[in-house]
């Protein structure tokens, strides 16, 4: 991934769409090629999102499997996935619970188990 990212916001291409970096990149693409038919910011945050609430599962993945509950820094921790996974959520368009639920595939029996 970082390949890519360098390639694509370093000579030839970064300077050839007249930006400074990948995400300029992308929005020039986006908006000549595409016809800006893609919202770039969106899909940056909750790429964002997506990649705190991953980051946090591999964190305590040891804990998670084994069923044992964090303690100490886990609050604070906690927080910070609650806050990703809230940002993801809105940065999909969920506005209530019923769509996040749509969105997960979960049918409306596993949701009231």
């Amino acid at each position: 991934m970082q390949a890519l990212t360098e390639l694509l916001s370093g000579p030839p291409i970064g300077p050839a769409f007249g930006a400074r970096d990948v995400r300029q990149v992308i929005d020039q693409m986006n908006a000549n090629e595409l016809g800006g038919a893609v919202n770039v910011a969106r899909y940056h945050r909750q790429a964002q999102a997506g990649a705190a609430i991953l980051n946090w599962l591999v964190e305590h993945a040891r804990g998670l499997s084994s069923g044992q509950v964090a303690t100490g820094d886990a609050a604070h921790s906690d927080v910070d996935l609650l806050l990703a996974v809230d940002e993801w959520l809105a940065a999909s368009g969920v506005q209530d619970i019923d769509d996040a639920v749509l969105l997960c595939g979960l049918s409306s029996t596993a949701r009231r188990l």
